[in-house]
């Protein structure tokens, strides 16, 4: 994690704790508000980023969710979470994908 002071280290927790609990209860927006803020306070912090990475997917910021990821593991290239969330990132990118072709190849349309 990178180095920052005790006072922003304990405010970066109580952030992640809150987003927490919005995530918990399903309000993935106001979660990624906190997780932001969070990521300001500690932009290196992989855990920080994965979590990051993890609403932004569940949102449908897909490549913002991908570039969180990637960061993550560029920090700490053993964060699970962050290959758990790349993994589903590219498997719900496919599904996208292949919902459009089939659709382009049924409607004839660009």
């Amino acid at each position: 994690m990178a180095l920052i002071k005790r006072s922003q280290r304990i405010k970066v927790g109580d952030i992640l704790r809150k987003a927490l609990d919005l995530h918990n209860q399903d309000k993935n927006q106001e979660a990624l508000k906190l997780l932001s803020q969070a990521h300001q306070l500690a932009p290196k912090d992989p855990v920080i980023l994965s979590f990051l990475g993890s609403i932004q997917l569940k949102c449908g910021l897909y490549s913002e969710a991908a570039v969180s990821c990637s960061k993550a593991l560029r920090y700490n290239p053993s964060e699970y979470d962050a290959y758990l969330m790349d993994g589903n990132f590219l498997e719900k990118y496919m599904r996208i994908s292949t919902f459009f072709r089939r659709q382009k190849r049924h409607t004839g349309k660009d």
